[in-house]
């Protein structure tokens, strides 16, 4: 009997080994290792269900198995398919935008794409000079606190940015946090506007950044090219002379990203 799993709507059925699977992929994403206890526990499987994941994916060459410290890394096979994935997702393409930035104003530059609340970034390149903070590809800062998000944000139909800020008020992490969602919807306002977002420290307290939204062949906003750095470096005259037009001349071409 193959076991199945309803979807919410009741029209589809999923394969609940498929799934499970998946999501050990998926956790392999956030850890640059996995042992079997870790597995187990954060899927919430028993000990025999994750041992048999994790040893069908060894088996098809998507994990590899390090018998002296127990760990299970990303094998030959899951590499190829992430190559073959990048290649066609249009990253090659992000990322040579992003470099020619990075070379006009040698600050890091970032791409990144909405995921709810929070921008995931998907492709970077950071400058020589180190932030109070670098975050790695693939992971996610509050939208609400970065002008990559205020950039995608802008672009959310209201209905949905009241779902996604159901309560009025939001967590501060500097002084210049917007702490509510009547300013953010403000912000978010002017953003949509003129086109950009200006971050002075709302994340950092030294860091500053600036971002433009990146359309998609239909004029869609599916991501947001940004610079970021010290906020010394992020005058008035620094950012529209030569950090805004820098953006917006990566960003004038369609770009295509899939997520």
């Amino acid at each position: 009997m193959t076991e199945t799993t309803q979807s919410e709507n009741g029209s589809q059925y999923q394969l609940q080994t498929l799934m499970r699977g998946a999501a050990v992929l998926d956790l392999l994403a956030d850890n640059d290792h996995l042992t079997l206890k870790q597995v187990a526990t954060s899927l919430e499987l028993d000990t025999t269900t994750a041992y048999r994941l994790l040893k069908t994916w060894a088996s098809a060459g998507y994990l590899d198995y390090d018998s002296t410290t127990k760990r299970y890394h990303a094998g030959v096979g899951l590499l190829r398919l992430a190559s073959k994935s990048h290649t066609s997702s249009g990253l090659p393409d992000v990322e040579a935008r992003l470099r020619t930035i990075n070379r006009k104003v040698e600050q890091t530059t970032s791409f990144s794409v909405l995921a709810g609340r929070f921008v995931l970034y998907v492709a970077r390149v950071v400058a020589n000079r180190a932030l109070m903070y670098q975050v790695e590809i693939g992971k996610t800062l509050p939208a609400y606190a970065t002008s990559s998000g205020h950039v995608l944000l802008a672009h959310v139909p209201h209905d949905k940015l009241l779902e996604l800020f159901p309560d009025e008020e939001l967590m501060g992490f500097t002084d210049q946090t917007v702490r509510s969602r009547t300013e953010l919807l403000a912000s978010l306002a002017a953003v949509r506007e003129q086109g950009y977002a200006v971050n002075r420290g709302q994340l950092g307290a030294s860091v500053a950044a600036v971002a433009v939204p990146a359309r998609d062949a239909d004029g869609e906003v599916v991501g947001a090219f940004s610079i970021a750095g010290p906020g010394q470096h992020f005058t008035s005259d620094d950012i529209y002379r030569r950090y805004l037009p820098a953006l917006l001349e990566a960003a004038r071409e369609a770009v295509k990203v899939v997520r």
